[in-house]
């Protein structure tokens, strides 16, 4: 973020760090002397990796959002390895009519649920 140059971003950058280590509860916005500090989470604030951080959280939100679950892998093995079976024991234009006629119906589908 440092090489774009831009001080709003780094003083951006620095007050989202400052916040996430040193968390600010407010009863009431209005109310200035109810802001109480929760207690740090952080060991060491002075060598928090904030960058470091979201990476990680990032790839594990990713990694959860793409997981597939058991009984989708079960269900797409099971309607993937017959067409698989019978794509390599046929010639190539029975192969691709075979792929022509599952694209067809996946567009079918999509195309009805919206």
């Amino acid at each position: 973020m440092w090489h774009q140059g831009s001080v709003k971003s780094m003083v951006t950058w620095h007050g989202l760090r400052h916040l996430f280590v040193y968390p600010v509860h407010i009863d009431d916005p209005d109310d200035k002397e109810s802001m109480r500090e929760f207690k740090v989470e952080v060991k060491d604030p002075a060598s928090f990796d904030f960058k470091v951080y979201l990476v990680e959280k990032m790839g594990d939100l990713f990694t959860e959002m793409i997981e597939v679950d058991t009984p989708t892998w079960i269900t797409a093995l099971v309607l993937v390895v017959p067409f698989v079976f019978i794509g390599i024991q046929v010639e190539a234009k029975t192969t691709m009519f075979m792929q022509f006629a599952v694209g067809v119906l996946t567009a079918y589908e999509f195309l009805r649920v919206i």
